[in-house]
């Protein structure tokens, strides 16, 4: 992940790349903890479809979080 991507992205919606919060979501009900390199928090569909559209645009991947509960 670039510097430009995550200002870009800084721009578009929510992001945090804080340590605390992204061990937070490292992982779910289950036993794999995979810290991401940040965290969106997109507030409207249009906002995610803006974010899936820019990590395109970088080549960057973009894993959606849905309970938790990897059930």
């Amino acid at each position: 992940m670039t510097d430009s991507f995550l200002s870009d992205l800084r721009a578009l919606i929510d992001v945090d790349a804080s340590v605390g919060t992204r061990a937070r979501y490292s992982s779910d009900a289950g036993l794999t903890r995979i810290p991401p390199l940040a965290v969106a928090f997109p507030r409207t569909p249009e906002q995610a479809i803006a974010a899936f559209e820019l990590a395109r645009a970088h080549g960057v991947p973009l894993t959606a979080r849905g309970g938790g509960t990897s059930c």
